[in-house]
């Protein structure tokens, strides 16, 4: 009982007990992050560590999974599965690519798994496949891994047709590779069109619901997203990026308070874990949303608490553009450029920014700058 505490995160663990079943512990954990089984040669033990990690993998609740499937090593130190487990968590958000700090250790991670001999050719594919996103990571751009990798992974679903976690995988990293450029979103309705059918079979795989939103995240598309808009924040409740994600699609479709709500929960869980990443995000989608309302003392009042959240994570970029981002909302909607402060100076250093708010926002507070008005 001890080892599962250790593992569930801080919201779920208060919610357990001391005194709870290993079973009923489990199963209150299931409900709070929905359901995934990704069969294994490993253990009994190391099989339920493993599943439960996949269930905060599947919601981007890195920390987490990376810390259950070391408890699915312990359980089963043969289980190179794990190793891979714990490879895929170390490349965080697939949409930005691993921290430049996870690189080195997505890598030996990988290494370990083919070192712990996996006892099926399905989870050495698994492992190979991986692979792609990390071998020569000093020589080959992120851009041609993963494409290496959307090969890979094409191929892993193609060969295992019923294994429907492979079919997830490949179906998320088709949004991941797909091209900025192609409007008529070819990969991202491709990845859809594999995960609808999942989605009637599971339909409490948090993966299936979150990638989902992900794949239908685009104008013209947005509104297929709806079904599991609504349902992802059921599936998986506990988690803070489970309750932020809904949000992507309610802010396509003008779904304003919808949006608020989502992203008011996911603050709240974010900041019980303190995860900056997530409570960021969430409040940039809240700034945003709250000014499509008019209602600005409420935008502000979320913007003036990001500028004062600490940021300690190694790779701080998706948390300083929320933060840079919510400042330059709320100044291109309501031209306050005084409101531009410190967090457009760290905006500029960011390169994706060009094109959006951010870049349009802090470029003319930069020319009034120059200008010398204010």
């Amino acid at each position: 009982m001890r080892e599962l505490l250790h593992a569930v995160p801080i919201a779920i663990a208060a919610t357990i007990g001391i005194g709870a079943s290993l079973g009923v512990a489990e199963e209150s954990v299931d409900r709070q992050f929905g359901t995934v089984h990704f069969d294994t040669s490993c253990n009994e033990t190391a099989q339920r560590r493993f599943d439960r990690a996949m269930r905060y993998q599947h919601s981007f609740w890195y920390k987490a999974s990376k810390e259950v499937f070391e408890e699915a090593l312990k359980a089963d130190p043969s289980c190179g599965i794990a190793y891979w487990g714990i490879a895929l968590g170390l490349v965080d958000n697939p949409h930005f690519g691993p921290p430049p700090a996870n690189l080195p250790l997505g890598l030996a991670a990988i290494q370990a798994a083919k070192a712990a001999g996996a006892k099926t050719q399905r989870e050495l594919d698994y492992i190979d496949a991986l692979s792609h996103l990390y071998v020569d990571y000093d020589k080959l751009s992120r851009d041609a891994r993963v494409q290496s990798y959307l090969s890979a992974m094409e191929a892993l679903a193609a060969r295992y047709p019923d294994d429907d976690e492979a079919q997830i995988l490949y179906a998320i990293t088709l949004n991941v590779a797909a091209s900025p450029n192609d409007k008529t979103y070819a990969n991202q309705l491709k990845g859809a069109a594999i995960l609808e059918p999942i989605f009637k079979r599971q339909p409490r795989h948090p993966g299936v619901a979150h990638y989902l939103i992900h794949l239908y995240d685009y104008p013209g598309i947005a509104e297929k997203g709806l079904d599991a808009a609504r349902r992802y924040a059921e599936i998986a409740p506990a988690a803070p990026h489970a309750l932020h994600m809904p949000s992507h699609i309610f802010t396509r479709v003008g779904y304003w308070n919808e949006s608020i709500a989502s992203n008011v929960a996911s603050t709240k869980a974010a900041k019980a874990e303190k995860s900056a990443n997530d409570q960021l995000h969430a409040q940039d989608y809240l700034v945003y949303a709250f000014l499509q309302l008019g209602q600005d003392q409420d935008a502000r009042a979320v913007a003036d608490d990001m500028v004062k959240t600490p940021i300690d994570n190694s790779f701080a970029f998706p948390a300083y553009y929320a933060r840079a981002a919510s400042t330059a909302r709320y100044v291109v909607e309501r031209g306050d450029w005084k409101g531009a402060a410190k967090p457009c100076g760290r905006a500029l250093q960011i390169s994706s920014c060009h094109g959006d708010y951010i870049f349009f926002a802090c470029a003319r507070r930069r020319a009034k700058w120059k200008s010398g008005s204010s």
